[in-house]
C-alpha cells in the first residue's frame, strides 16, 4: 500500500558552480516498481554529472528532441531526505514525509495542457488546495501529446504545484491515440514522461505508431517495455484503490484479457475503503461533444460487479456528475455506441457514481442534452475536481477557476 505522502522541497541552493540544466525540475511519479515513489527529472544531453545522492538512479535517454529522463525510486517508507547533485556539488534539496494514510485530499484535473488563463488559474486554485496527489484524466497537452507541449504548456504551468507531491495520469486521446512520427518526431511523451506502475495487462490492441519508421524505432529504442505496457495499471493510495484504464479507440475494451485484469484487480480490492477508476472517455455522459463515444460502458458491469464507488474522466471539456446508476443489457449498436439500460438512483447510492472533470483548461463544451442519469452539469467555466477522504467519508467539492463552489456531495 502507497502511504499518503508529500514533498517538501527546499530552494535550489546557490552554491553550484555551474547553473543547472533542469529541463524540467523534479516531480514525483509512483514509479513502475511497487511501493514508495519515484522522483523524476529532465536534463539535456551534457548532464551526464547528475545523480541522485543515497538513492540508484536511472537515465533514459531521448531521441526527439535528444535529452535525458532521470528517475530516482525512493524508499519505501517515508520521511525520507534526498539531493541531487550535479558535477558533485547539491543543487537541489528535498524532503519527503507521510501523514496518516486514511485521511487525505487529491484534486482531480482533465483535458488541461492548452495554455489557457483557465488551465494556469486551476494551477494556481490546485496549489492553494494543498492536495496529497493530484490525478490527471487524460490530454494532458494538446494537440499530438508531444515533448515539445509538455515543456510549454504542462511542466511550466504546474511547476508549483508539482514541487510538494505526487502526480498520476491516465491516457487520452490526444496522449497516445491521435500522433504520427512523420509530422510530429516528439510524439507519444506519455510513455516516457509517467512512471507509473507496470502491473497492467500487455495486450494485442495499442498505438500503431503511424509515420517515419526510423523515428518510430527510436522511440521504442527509447522507452522499451513502457510501451504498450504503461497504458493500463493500478495502485493504492492510503485507504483507497485506483484502477486506470486505457479507452482509446485502438484499445478493445471487451478484450478478455483486459477484463480478466480488471475483474481480478478490483476483487483484490475489495478489503479497501473506496475504490476509483480513472478512464478518459467517460462512460455515461449528457454532453453533445463526443456523445457517440460509449465504447467505455463495456467496463460498467465490472465496475457494478466489484463495488466500485467512483469512476472519474475526462474528454468532455465540462464538468457532469451522474446519480449513482447501473447499467444492464449492454448491446452494440453502430459503431461506439452501446445501447442498455440506465437504471439511476437518484435518492440513493444503489450503484456507480460517474464524475466526468474535463474542464481543466482546454476549450469548454457547453451544450449538453437532457439525461435522466445526470444529477449536474458545467460547462461555461474551467473547474476542477477536490475530494477529502476522512476514513469512511468521502466529501466531493467542484471548484471553478475564480474559486466558486459549482457542486458538491458527500459519500
Amino acid at each position: 500500500m502507497l502511504r499518503r505522502s508529500f514533498l517538501t522541497v527546499l530552494p535550489i541552493l546557490p552554491a553550484a558552480a555551474a547553473p543547472s540544466r533542469f529541463l524540467v525540475e523534479p516531480y514525483i511519479n509512483l514509479g513502475e516498481a511497487p511501493g514508495g515513489l519515484s522522483v523524476v527529472f529532465h536534463t539535456d544531453l551534457t548532464a551526464s554529472a547528475f545523480t541522485v545522492r543515497g538513492v540508484r538512479t536511472e537515465v533514459m535517454t531521448i531521441a526527439n528532441p535528444p535529452h535525458l529522463v532521470h528517475e530516482a525510486k525512493l524508499p519505501l517508507e517515508p520521511p525520507f531526505e534526498f539531493e541531487i547533485q550535479e558535477n558533485g556539488q547539491t543543487v537541489y534539496r528535498a524532503r519527503v514525509k507521510t501523514r496518516r494514510a486514511p485521511r487525505h485530499r487529491f484534486v482531480v484535473l482533465g483535458d488541461p495542457g492548452q495554455s489557457t488563463n483557465g488551465q494556469r488559474a486551476l494551477a494556481e486554485l490546485a496549489k492553494s488546495l494543498d492536495p496529497d496527489f493530484v490525478f490527471f484524466g487524460g490530454d494532458m497537452v494538446y494537440e499530438y501529446g508531444r515533448v515539445s507541449d509538455y515543456r510549454r504548456k504542462f511542466f511550466p504551468v504546474y511547476r508549483e504545484l508539482f514541487r510538494e507531491r505526487l502526480i498520476v495520469g491516465a491516457p487520452g486521446n490526444h496522449d497516445t491515440d491521435e500522433s504520427d512520427f512523420s509530422a510530429h518526431p516528439d510524439a507519444y511523451a506519455f510513455f516516457p514522461y509517467w512512471r507509473q506502475p507496470g502491473n497492467g495487462p500487455l495486450l494485442d490492441t495499442h498505438p500503431s505508431l503511424k509515420g517515419n519508421p526510423s523515428v518510430r524505432d527510436a522511440f521504442l529504442q527509447s522507452v522499451g517495455g513502457r510501451f504498450p505496457r504503461a497504458l493500463n495499471f493500478s495502485f493504492d493510495f492510503g485507504n483507497t484503490h485506483w484502477t486506470i484504464v486505457d479507452s482509446n479507440k485502438y484499445a478493445n475494451l471487451r478484450d478478455p484479457k483486459l477484463q480478466d485484469w480488471l475483474a481480478k484487480d478490483l476483487a483484490a480490492a475489495r478489503q479497501m475503503d473506496w475504490r476509483f477508476v480513472g478512464i478518459h472517455h467517460p462512460p455515461f455522459h449528457s454532453a453533445r461533444k463526443h456523445a457517440d463515444e460509449q465504447q467505455s460502458r463495456w467496463l460498467a458491469g465490472l465496475f457494478q460487479e466489484h463495488n466500485v464507488d467512483v469512476v472519474f474522466s475526462g474528454h468532455t471539456h465540462n464538468y457532469q456528475r451522474s446519480h449513482p446508476l447501473r447499467f444492464l443489457n449492454p448491446r452494440q449498436d453502430k459503431g461506439q455506441l452501446v445501447k442498455g439500460n440506465i437504471l439511476p438512483d437518484p435518492q440513493g447510492r444503489n450503484g456507480v457514481v460517474y464524475i466526468v472533470s474535463g474542464a481543466g483548461g482546454a476549450g469548454l463544451h457547453s451544450n449538453f442534452f437532457p439525461a435522466p442519469f445526470t444529477a449536474r452539469t458545467e460547462g461555461r467555466v474551467h473547474s476542477l475536481s477536490v475530494v477529502d477522504i476522512d476514513g469512511r467519508t468521502l466529501k466531493f467539492r467542484q471548484i471553478g477557476a475564480g474559486g466558486r463552489e459549482i457542486d458538491a456531495f458527500t459519500l
